[in-house]
């Protein structure tokens, strides 16, 4: 979110929509509503975000019931998705363009020719199977990826050491810091670390293993992302349609004449 605040060539949709998921989170816990609620009401900020950046209500709204909410097409999921991408264009709609990413002509009253009907069959299983290709060589990719906190395992765990656990109650998500009062091979003692009137509580290799304990920052992202970005700087010397997420290269594909 920081690289595309400070102008990195990446999409734009990322952080709008997690700021507003974020903001759906805080609204459903000043409202203090039921876990489900909360559960659609961060769903929502999450198109919505999308929705506003693009000015794309239906993209939004399609993208809350079947990403997020994994196709929960319910009166109370789909209605409040519809108003929430909806006002959320609206907001945006000043300052955001409203005429199409691209520009091309248009071919609504066209019938699409031999040509285009063959070609858009065979480019179809092609299109997909590199798209398969690239979100593996991207999963791939991500194993590399600098964390937020370096993962702890289990028999690294050192008394006195604060770490973070991450479990899961009435459907929502969780994080809280704890501090590592005792260890042994079978279990670790941890405990509030601004309660001290709190009790120990024991977690044994399975329950550890389920809570994603973390430890220290990784500050490995401080050399990472620099190098990422010196090599992109690089490379877009010669090859500037590299910038952006894809649109200045779909433009000159669009607009190249033979």
């Amino acid at each position: 979110d920081i690289v595309v605040a400070l102008g990195g060539s990446f999409g734009r949709e990322a952080a709008p929509r997690e700021i507003a998921a974020m903001w759906g989170g805080t609204v459903a816990e000043a409202l203090g509503v039921s876990p489900e609620q909360r559960k659609v009401l961060v769903a929502c900020g999450a198109g919505a975000g999308l929705a506003a950046v693009y000015s794309v209500p239906i993209s939004g709204v399609l993208y809350t019931i079947e990403h997020v909410l994994n196709w929960d097409t319910s009166p109370g999921a789909v209605l409040p998705a519809i108003v929430s991408c909806c006002v959320a264009v609206w907001v945006t709609s000043s300052t955001v363009e409203t005429h199409g990413l691209y520009s091309m002509p248009r071919y609504s009253y066209d019938w699409p020719s031999l040509q285009m009907m063959l070609w858009a069959v065979m480019i179809g299983p092609v299109a997909g199977l590199m798209a398969v290709a690239f979100r593996r060589f991207v999963k791939y990719v991500e194993g590399f990826k600098p964390l937020g906190r370096v993962p702890l395992a289990f028999n690294e765990a050192v008394e006195g050491e604060h770490i973070w656990l991450t479990f899961e109650k009435d459907n929502s998500i969780y994080r809280r810091q704890v501090e590592v009062v005792s260890r042994s091979p079978v279990e670790v003692a941890v405990k509030d670390p601004s309660n001290p009137s709190a009790q120990e509580e024991k977690l044994d290799e399975e329950e550890w293993e389920s809570s994603h304990a973390e430890g220290s920052r990784d500050w490995t992202i401080l050399i990472i992302m620099p190098t990422a970005f010196l090599a992109l700087a690089v490379l877009c010397h010669d090859f500037p349609s590299l910038l952006g997420n894809g649109r200045a290269l779909a433009e000159i594909a669009m607009q190249r004449e033979r």
